[in-house]
């Protein structure tokens, strides 16, 4: 796996990412992104039900 990442900027080093914790973290990391997804898709199905149902766009 990846050690470090950094971008490197006239002489100083930004890392690009940051550990969130021990091991099984990341699974609430996606749990976190995939609420996200979901909420956004939601958003859009609900935007077009709006717009379909109750301004009679087609």
């Amino acid at each position: 796996m990846l050690k470090k990442l950094y971008y490197l900027d006239s002489e100083e080093s930004y890392m690009l990412y940051k550990w969130i914790g021990e091991t099984g973290a990341e699974h609430y990391v996606k749990i976190v992104y995939n609420s996200i997804e979901y909420s956004d898709m939601q958003l859009i199905c609900e935007a077009y039900h709006l717009m379909k149902e109750g301004l009679y766009f087609d």
